[in-house]
This record gives structure tokens, sequence and C-alpha cells, in this order.
């Protein structure tokens, strides 16, 4: 419950404006996001590895790794989105990324 007439809802509001979901198991993404003071709550999408993967992390033939990396970090983030509004929770901006080792390529 609320307390509007003591701007109760207001400070709720601002808290949740500045906070982001991070979808990612990266403790580097976390530290990272630490060092410059985000404030963030994990979005972890699969939470156990006994259910199927949310995102197929398949390359494409023919795909550069850049454009696999970016297709790949935006389905994470739409599947984000899509587990939020499921789950009814606040919605906020989520964070998906995903890195690629290319050698040669």
């Amino acid at each position: 419950m609320f307390d509007i007439s003591g701007g109760g809802v207001n400070l709720i509001m601002v808290q949740l404006k500045n906070r982001i979901y991070l979808a990612s198991r990266s403790p580097r993404r976390r530290e990272l996001l630490r060092q410059i003071g985000v404030d963030f709550e994990l979005l972890l999408l699969r939470d156990t590895s006994l259910r199927q993967m949310d995102v197929e992390e398949i390359p494409k033939p023919d795909e550069t790794p850049s454009d696999y990396a970016c297709r790949i970090a935006k389905s994470k983030a739409a599947s984000g989105w899509f587990q939020l509004v499921h789950r009814r929770v606040p919605l906020l901006p989520v964070l998906a990324t995903d890195t690629v080792v290319s050698l040669k390529g």
C-alpha cells in the first residue's frame, strides 16, 4: 500500500526510474555497472539448466561475428522484456549483451 499524501508514490517512482534489469549472469558485467553507479536487478531468463534456452545462440550461415552478437543481444533483450510482462513486475529497461571471440574473422 502506498501513502499518496506523504509522497510515497513519487519516491517509489523515482527509485524505479533509475533502475534497470541486467539480463546476464556475467560477474564482470555486474562489476562494471556497479563501478559506474548503475542500480540494477538481475533478470535471469533461465532459472535451471533443465529448462529449454530462451534464446538459441547458433550463428546463421555467413553471419559476421558482429552481426551475430547484435542479433543475440537483441533476442535476449526481447526475451527478457517478455518475461517482465509475463511475471507482471515493474517494467524497467532491460540490458542484454553478448560477447563473441573471433579469430581472423
